[in-house]
């Protein structure tokens, strides 16, 4: 459902279709607030819904980092692996204050691993001294966009789009110190408790979206 069809499904709640109460970036502020919620309720079940990749073409840089910026929308690194011909070889996560230091210092996996050793700082990705030229792919949880046109579609899975609407449409009319109507308020609480089951249901699943991100 684009943002046009969601806030004209939220006048119809608020029962506002004239826009004489509500300016549309106040709804759109509330849709926001709707999405960011139930996307957190979401990674907390299961954050793999979630998830994205992200290819880097690395190139030798043997006695320095190679540095990439991380994906915009990126709150966590989930994996980190080069591409072969083969299975891919996952990569050994060091902190950057140590990422020339061997020996001893370097905890098992990094000492021992055929992979890329790499590091997180701020927003980038760093490779340590890679000596050949491959493809890193990157795995991460990805944050809903905001939603601020009209031909904006939410993340949030499409079967719950209009309890987001009612969320939000409860939201807005929270600040006024108001309530839904008594019909629309049990709808909520039916296809809330409908959203529950389908968080109970992605639990300890093995990951079925992916988004493919190229360089």
């Amino acid at each position: 459902m684009k943002v046009s069809a969601q806030l004209k499904l939220m006048r119809q709640i608020l029962q506002d279709p004239n826009a004489d109460r509500w300016e549309r970036d106040s709804l759109l502020e509330f849709l926001n607030l709707a999405q960011e919620s139930m996307y957190r309720e979401i990674v907390e079940a299961d954050e793999s819904y979630f998830i994205a990749i992200q290819e880097y073409s690395v190139t030798p840089a043997l006695n320095d980092s190679l540095e990439f910026d991380l994906p915009s929308d990126c709150s966590k690194v989930k994996t980190v692996e080069r591409l072969t011909s083969g299975a891919p070889l996952p990569g050994a996560q060091v902190e950057f204050q140590n990422r020339n230091i061997g020996g001893i210092n370097q905890s098992f996996s990094v000492l021992y691993t055929t992979g890329p050793v790499y590091y997180l700082r701020d927003d980038q990705i760093g490779i340590v001294g890679p000596s050949t030229s491959y493809t890193l792919r990157l795995y991460y949880i990805k944050t809903p966009t905001d939603l601020d046109d009209l031909t904006d579609t939410s993340e949030i899975p499409v079967e719950h789009h209009r309890l987001m609407a009612l969320y939000a449409g409860k939201l807005a009319m929270g600040t006024e110190g108001e309530s839904l109507e008594p019909s629309l308020l049990q709808e909520f609480e039916r296809m809330y408790q409908q959203f529950k089951t389908f968080l109970d249901g992605r639990k300890s699943q093995w990951p079925r979206y992916v988004n493919y991100i190229g360089d």
